[in-house]
């Protein structure tokens, strides 16, 4: 499960060095009073940049296990931990009827 954590975490470190270039290419390749030829350029320089660092590769995951599925957004824990947790006391207002 650590292996999996690491990737995830470099996959999230890669992302965050390429968000703000992949945004502008992407606000020039949407702009149509940018000549064709620099939108061309751009399109060559985003598909350069890869998959490895795109937010779709990015996994929810549980911060305490590792768990990438059954994971509570607001929370960032999955099922599994937030029952133990809450059974344990540790989040306010979620109690076991």
């Amino acid at each position: 499960m650590k292996s999996k954590k690491q990737k995830d975490l470099g996959t999230r470190e890669r992302y965050q060095k390429t968000e703000s270039l992949r945004r502008a290419l992407s606000q020039v390749l949407i702009n149509d009073s940018i000549p064709k030829c620099v939108r061309d350029e751009a399109t060559s320089h985003l598909d350069k940049l890869g998959r490895r660092g795109s937010i779709s590769l990015v996994r929810n995951r549980c911060v305490v296990s590792g768990r990438s599925r059954g994971v509570y957004s607001a929370v960032k824990v999955s099922r599994i931990v937030l029952r133990e947790k809450a059974l344990g006391g540790e989040f306010y207002g979620i109690k076991k009827y």
